[in-house]
């Protein structure tokens, strides 16, 4: 069917370049402090299947009294008793259970410790020795060996601290009732530098990132600079009303932002700049965890409640059964959120939120070492090994010449790449070989030989899968999108060699009933006949072109089925081109 009369009168092109840039690479989830690490957002990017945690061991440290936070790393979980009898460290192999060492603080005379926390083969704490003084201590991870010990900050109060923040080889404390939080260097345990403060109480550690130390103190976001110490702002709460017990640990979300709470509200502040994004009130403590663009807190009634991290909005509630209630923090993951009472934990579906796991022991938690650690309220660690469904994240190259004779080795990165069991790779519903796995978060292999087109990239284990949407393209390859509705834009995307010429040809109707050739061109044709929709000699601005065209405003053109091919090569006019794969649309 003739079509130039509208192509002539009504298509609008418009095109744009975009190099394909790989995402960062990903990094295997550790647990190094207070909720994960210096963010203290709660969040390990894996995806969970709760039909596989088994238990790998439960073991009782010498008391039958609460665990602090546990952490994992090196192959070690740690866990801890904040007050004495049983006062310590205990140190576990992650995978047999084997206890490794213990660091009786009982015999010295403090107590209260603080949670542990990690850097690469060494782990901290902070104790109370006397009435205000404290000390800071290191230790070996798999020997117990101590390390590097700072003294001389007055102590924090007898309810004990979270965990020092760790950021770049320097610990951040909350360091008590008068002084407020101070810089040590871990190697050392040298004071780099603290803030006095009077209105401190306990509990609480700061937030780090690369630029500042975070605190809500005294009614008022501080921001320290991370290695000087130096004030960078100190923000009055509008809202606040005052009172000793005001301490929160700072939470650093996804949008620049810091996420605080105070009695029965939740605030967003900026994190630059200090300016108060938002601050809503409710039936809720203070912000728990932040992840996929919720914040998750405890409610007063036992449940947990999801704020969105923009504007603070409620976004849903879920109970735990039988009328128990959360009370510690809560753990966030690419597919459940975990959570515990004093008796229970529970594992639930963050896109459903049914409860899809439970096991009866509660308490403070962790994700790390293929491992979900249960610190329990009566003193037993429960620890059960999950198995991580694969995660690819980004593949190198992302492209290939679908007739090359010789195919490419393609590196994936991600995560969940070393579960037990055969692990495959699959380009659109074709499989790949010489799948070579480096570690848990990279492996190669060499794609399946196929036609033109873009294709999902799937990893895939005996848990499950992950998939890269659109992840390769063998080029050179064409993508629709937009609206396809009389009036509106249609998207199309190509893919192609660097300075290769381009022609892209269209046809109304149906697309042939079989293949044809047309050598020397490389590659299948299926259209019946051809107008050019596009054409250039050469396109030098990258590797691919992406070209928006409008249909009229025309009743006629509803139920027209369109048909697209380009061919794409060193010089198409002169037969040097390879045809891409065909894509079709019906107008509507």
């Amino acid at each position: 069917m003739p079509v130039t009369p509208w192509i002539a009168r009504a298509l609008v092109l418009a095109w744009s370049t975009a190099l394909l840039t790989p995402l960062a690479s990903a990094q295997a989830p550790q647990w190094t402090q207070y909720q994960a690490d210096s963010s203290h957002a709660g969040y390990v990017p894996v995806t969970l299947d709760p039909l596989v945690l088994d238990l790998r061991f439960e073991k009782q440290p010498p008391t039958d009294r609460e665990l602090g936070h546990p952490i994992a790393m090196d192959g070690v979980i740690l866990a801890q008793r904040r007050r004495a009898p049983g006062l310590g460290l205990y140190a576990y192999d992650h995978i047999s259970g084997e206890l490794l060492w213990t660091e009786d603080f009982d015999a010295f005379g403090p107590s209260v410790i603080s949670d542990p926390s990690w850097v690469p083969g060494a782990v901290m704490v902070e104790i109370l020795k006397g009435s205000y003084t404290s000390e800071f201590r290191t230790f070996d991870t798999r020997l117990g060996v101590p390390y590097a010990t700072g003294y001389g900050l007055h102590g924090f109060t007898s309810s004990g601290c979270k965990a020092p923040s760790v950021y770049k080889n320097r610990a951040y404390l909350a360091s008590g009732r008068f002084d407020g939080v101070a810089a040590r260097e871990i190697a050392t345990g040298d004071l780099i530098w603290d803030y006095d403060s009077n209105e401190v109480e306990n509990d609480w550690t700061p937030a780090v990132d690369d630029d500042y130390c975070y605190l809500y103190l005294e009614g008022k976001l501080h921001a320290y600079d991370r290695i000087t110490g130096v004030v960078e702002y100190k923000v009055p709460d509008p809202d606040w009303t005052g009172g000793r017990h005001d301490y929160s640990t700072p939470r650093l979300g996804s949008l620049d932002n810091v996420i605080v709470g105070h009695s029965n509200r939740i605030m967003s502040w900026n994190r630059n700049t200090g300016v108060q994004n938002w601050a809503v009130s409710g039936d809720w403590r203070d912000p728990s965890a932040i992840a996929h663009g919720m914040v998750f807190a405890r409610g007063y009634s036992g449940q947990v409640v999801a704020l969105s991290e923009l504007d603070g909005s409620f976004l849903w509630e879920w109970y735990p059964p039988n009328g128990d209630e959360i009370q510690w923090d809560i753990l966030v993951t690419d597919s459940h959120f975990v959570c515990s009472s004093y008796t229970d934990t529970y594992m639930v579906d963050l896109g459903t939120r049914s409860l899809d796991w439970q096991y009866a022991n509660g308490g403070k938690l962790c994700l790390a070492e293929s491992n979900l650690v249960i610190a329990g309220t009566y003193g037993i660690l429960s620890v059960f090994a999950y198995r991580e469904v694969p995660e690819p994240a980004t593949i190198s190259p992302a492209r290939m010449e679908y007739y090359v004779s010789t195919l490419p080795t393609v590196t994936i990165t991600g995560e969940g790449f070393t579960e037990p069991g055969e692990i495959e790779v699959w380009f659109g519903d074709e499989k790949a070989d010489q799948i070579t796995v480096i570690d848990d978060q990279t492996l190669t292999c060499r794609p399946p030989d196929r036609g033109p087109g873009v294709v999902d990239v799937t990893v895939r284990n005996t848990h499950g899968y992950g998939t890269i949407a659109d992840g390769f393209a063998y080029t050179p390859s064409q993508q629709l999108g937009g609206s396809f509705a009389i009036g509106e834009q249609v998207e199309l995307g190509l893919q192609f060699e660097q300075g290769h010429g381009i022609a892209v040809l269209f046809d109304f109707g149906a697309r042939r009933s079989q293949k044809i050739q047309f050598p020397p061109y490389i590659g299948d044709f299926w259209l019946e006949s051809y107008q050019i929709l596009f054409e250039v000699g050469s396109w030098p601005f990258g590797e691919r072109l992406d070209l928006d065209f409008q249909i009229p405003m025309d009743p006629a053109l509803i139920g027209q089925e369109v048909q697209v091919q380009s061919a794409i090569g060193p010089n198409p006019r002169g037969k040097q081109a390879a045809f891409s794969n065909l894509v079709s649309f019906q107008i509507q």
